[in-house]
């Protein structure tokens, strides 16, 4: 048996559990559990993961990249328009 901290809310016949919560669950049960809710559950053992950090990243460089585009590409600012219909002469 091991201790496992809850990452997610998780309510089922099981139980009822908070974010944050710690347990302690046989193999089998925490194999269950995240089956059930992928991710629900973390072992204690292993610390949490860090929150991700919102940096804005400066260029590296300073000089202005050409603009190029693919030659098949059509331009964005255009209207892609459908081909001629042929009519019969009949």
């Amino acid at each position: 048996m091991s201790l496992y901290r809850f990452r997610k809310p998780y309510i089922s016949h099981v139980g009822t559990w908070s974010v944050g919560d710690v347990t302690d669950f046989d193999d089998d049960t925490a194999a269950w559990l995240l089956r059930d809710v992928a991710g629900c559950i973390e072992s204690v053992d292993v610390p949490p993961a860090p929150e991700p950090t919102t940096t804005t990243a400066e260029p590296t460089s300073t000089t202005p990249e050409p603009e190029t585009r693919a030659q098949d590409s059509p331009p964005k600012d255009r209207q892609v328009k459908r081909a001629t219909r042929k009519r019969g002469g009949g």
